[in-house]
């Protein structure tokens, strides 16, 4: 049995990890996805507002977190994502969609408030040149690339990649793009070209990989889009959170109350970062994951709550 649970590996569950370990405690970290999947999701956007990173992007955030895994020898599970937590006498059990079993004496929930990135729901999304997430743009320079989408992060997203020497096209089904009207400017001043009122049918495979986009448009036809790659950015489905609720554990809408201490209504049981209350900046998520950490160890050495 762990000390600590500590469920999700972005920047506050990180931070909580490190801080138990730096005390001496034994805490395990389980990730949905991949450890810093969120700032990985944006990893190409300069950062505003973190000391000694300012203006880098935020994939050099994502990296250092990862370096203090290392560092601190940090244990952590990814493709574990959470269905289930029940507390027992003075333990808590936590059982994944895989079926894998965990216990501890402290669970830390550091979910964010993101979940799986949506699907366009068509054959052949799983082909290996088709992302959700861009990484780093300079990867794809001199290919054609299709982005679907046309919110705040796949115009950005376009923007990025045009920029890093990508042949760019974004299809959207509105005349009219979610994004803010300069980061739109911004995009087709960096040469994106537009296909709007167009709804993405199907994705051709050739060889196991995509090679292009049926689009069929509003107004009648249907245009087929050679691509290398293919990127679809149509947002994130909110995270499965039944089992938060079915704890006992006190809301506010998505959001976990917390207390100054990152304490929630439930003995054992912390929350940090996107999924309380808090600004949504990776600042103040890494600030609340080492208050919950601290927190949850002096709870694991005196047992006062």
């Amino acid at each position: 049995m762990r000390d600590a649970l500590i469920i999700g590996g972005g920047p506050a569950g990180l931070t909580a990890a490190a801080t138990l370990k730096q005390y001496g405690a034994s805490p395990l970290v389980l990730e949905a996805e991949r450890v810093m999947a969120t700032v990985y999701s944006y990893a190409w956007k300069p950062v505003e507002n973190y000391p000694g990173f300012d203006g880098k992007d935020a994939i050099e955030i994502a990296k250092a977190f990862e370096q203090m895994v290392e560092f601190f020898g940090i244990e952590v599970e990814e493709g574990r994502r959470v269905t289930e937590v029940k507390k027992e006498e003075e333990k808590f059990v936590v059982i994944t969609e895989s079926g894998s079993v965990y216990e501890g004496r402290v669970i830390i929930i550091a979910t964010g408030i993101l979940g799986k990135p949506r699907r366009l729901g068509l054959p052949n999304e799983d082909a290996p040149n088709v992302h959700y997430v861009v990484k780093d743009p300079k990867e794809f320079k001199g290919k054609r690339v299709v982005v679907v989408g046309g919110g705040d992060t796949a115009v950005d997203t376009a923007t990025a990649l045009a920029k890093a020497g990508a042949i760019v096209v974004i299809v959207h089904r509105r005349d009219q793009f979610r994004a803010p009207k300069r980061s739109v400017e911004k995009m087709l001043e960096a040469g994106v070209k537009t296909v709007l009122n167009s709804i993405p049918q199907e994705i051709i495979v050739k060889d196991g990989k995509a090679v292009a986009l049926r689009v069929t448009h509003k107004d009648g036809g249907e245009t087929i889009l050679p691509l290398d790659e293919l990127i679809i950015s149509i947002g994130f489905e909110p995270p499965k959170l039944d089992w938060i609720k079915n704890l006992g554990v006190e809301m506010k809408g998505r959001e976990i109350v917390v207390d100054d201490k990152m304490r929630t209504n439930v003995k054992g049981v912390l929350a940090a970062g996107d999924i309380t209350p808090a600004p949504k900046r990776i600042l103040v998520a890494a600030a609340q994951g080492y208050i919950a950490g601290f927190t949850a160890f002096r709870y694991l050495r005196t047992g006062v709550w």
